[in-house]
């Protein structure tokens, strides 16, 4: 669970535009995962199938239904109070029971209709649908609720729609009893389908009714209060008409899959035309001139500087040096260290010179022509980082780590070096960053370097702002990773190489898409330079 919530951390932190169901989903659900703007939320409830649920039937389907509960109900043509559920507490079944047991109006009146999904055999049911059913025996046998109850082991899919119409039709209720409810879909449909509603007064159910006013709220937590507002739904059948078609006209216009469709294609609309990157004249090459190219990234640090007579840096020379290739390829460097240092190993490579270098674990973008930093990319990861709050909130893992020298750090990477080498301490890293409010992200290098940068700040993330910023789609778009188990950015969506005598870390990456192993490629070619002519040429 910890690293799926790091997951929708990342990718709300990445958002210019969130889409929400309902208010609760916004303002009780997403503000928990640190500073989400509440400008950038948009409420669009998710659409109705109209083919499906509908008031138009076709003659004789009800039949089937009736079929279907005829054989619980001494007077099947009582209204019934409908449920459509799953079978799990939260549901809140054997409240409504009670209720139901309690009320001698509401048994006088109707029959109580349970579809929780369908069962073979009650004792293969996983435990909390166990004890649901135990309860709704129990309590049908308490109050002597036998011929006013009905809840049929099976039904199909397609039954669903008609159980609905066949409740509006005998001028029923649908109830909602659930403790919590994020949207509510059922309330959607039985409206569709012309059925007055009672509703938990939680989540969805305010926003929907607050639209179709087609029914009643209820605080169920309240068996008192739920109770009178079911027999208050139940007295009013002046209204039911009217409920109905408030309920038939509201889902057309707010809730059909068509308006939630129009709704969506404005909103991304307008976000676009709010974010619209403008390619920066720091970009130095225009993104017209890259649709047709490639770009070639390497790391500096840990693969090829160590190894001057490497394959991998005999290739590039190969590669670079063509006029052809080098024609229709960027070279570009992925490095920790700054930019100047950066180029003053380079410079001792033999290599033509990049046209971009990735410094800084990710947190710095240069291009040569012009050899400055790029500034939009440096206002992105800006945001909600606060590097003195990092070293604060991490200062009592002194145990554990100890900073690196000064000229390792940088505004935007707080690096250190771990004591003991492995990746047990991340978790904790993690959650304490988080349990703290800050916007960061650790990633370990070469088992024993940790860089603390911002949530928005990597290697991979540098590497999709230039995708984006020249125009050129990640699968043209080649890295030569390190040889040290650097997991992030082989995880990345671009065509990677693991050098020969890589770390064994990197095994795990064996089968994964678009990621080579140098010493299998190379074996399997007749050149070892041949599978980098294919990248530069293709």
């Amino acid at each position: 669970i910890s690293r799926r919530i790091e997951g929708e951390e990342v990718a709300l932190s990445h958002s210019k535009l969130v889409i929400t169901s309902t208010r609760q989903e916004a303002e009780q659900q997403y503000s928990r995962y640190g500073k989400v703007f509440s400008n950038i939320i948009k409420v669009i409830p998710p659409g109705v199938d109209s083919k499906k649920f509908h008031i138009n039937g076709v003659e004789g389907e009800l039949n089937q239904v009736n079929n279907l509960f005829n054989p619980f109900l001494r007077d099947s043509s009582l209204p019934p109070l409908l449920v459509i559920s799953r079978a799990v507490q939260r549901k809140n079944i054997p409240a409504l029971i009670e209720i139901f047991g309690r009320s001698s109006l509401l048994r006088q009146r109707h029959n109580l209709i349970l579809v929780l999904g369908c069962r073979e055999d009650f004792r293969q049911l996983d435990k909390q649908q166990k004890d649901v059913f135990q309860q709704i025996f129990e309590l049908v046998d308490k109050y002597d609720l036998y011929g006013k109850v009905a809840y049929p082991k099976k039904h199909s899919r397609n039954q669903i729609p008609l159980i609905y119409r066949w409740a509006a039709e005998n001028k029923g209720l649908f109830v909602n009893p659930a403790l919590t409810e994020p949207f509510g879909l059922t309330l959607l449909e039985a409206a569709a389908s012309g059925l007055p509603v009672v509703a938990t007064d939680d989540g969805g159910p305010r926003d929907i009714l607050s639209k179709c006013s087609n029914g009643l709220l209820a605080d169920v937590t309240d068996l008192e209060g739920f109770q009178n507002t079911l027999e208050l739904a139940s007295s009013k059948q002046y209204k039911w008409k009217t409920w109905r078609n408030n309920g038939v006209n509201a889902v057309a216009k707010y809730f059909s899959w068509d308006a939630h469709s129009l709704n969506y294609l404005a909103c991304m609309n307008e976000s676009l035309k709010k974010h619209t990157k403008t390619i920066s004249p720091s970009n130095t090459i225009k993104s017209r001139d890259n649709v047709s190219k490639r770009l070639l990234l390497f790391d500096l640090d840990n693969n090829i500087e160590n190894n001057p007579d490497s394959l991998s840096l005999k290739s590039l020379r190969f590669g670079l040096n063509d006029s052809k290739i080098s024609k229709n390829s960027h070279l570009g460097v992925i490095t920790g260290r700054s930019y100047k240092a950066a180029k003053y190993r380079f410079s001792e490579l033999s290599l033509p010179v990049p046209k971009v270098w990735i410094c800084r674990a990710g947190t710095e973008i240069y291009y040569s022509d012009n050899q400055k930093q790029d500034k939009e990319y440096q206002s992105s990861i800006d945001i909600d980082w606060d590097r003195r709050l990092v070293i604060d909130v991490l200062s009592d893992f002194s145990d554990h780590l100890e900073m690196q020298s000064d000229d390792q750090q940088g505004l935007y990477k707080v690096s250190y070096l771990l004591k003991e080498p492995g990746e047990s301490i991340l978790p904790l890293i993690r959650n304490r960053l988080r349990q703290q409010g800050c916007q960061a992200m650790p990633f370990l290098r070469c088992h024993w370097y940790l860089d603390i940068l911002p949530l928005r700040a990597s290697r991979s993330e540098a590497i999709r702002f230039l995708s984006l910023s020249w125009g050129l789609p990640l699968e043209k778009i080649f890295v030569i990773a390190s040889q040290q188990g650097d997991a992030e950015l082989v995880n990345g969506m671009t065509t990677t190489v693991i050098p020969m005598n890589y770390d064994p870390s990197l095994e795990i990456f064996r089968t994964q898409k678009r990621v080579y192993f140098e010493s299998d490629v190379s074996s399997s070619f007749t050149s070892e330079f041949t599978h980098y002519r294919y990248f530069f040429n293709h």
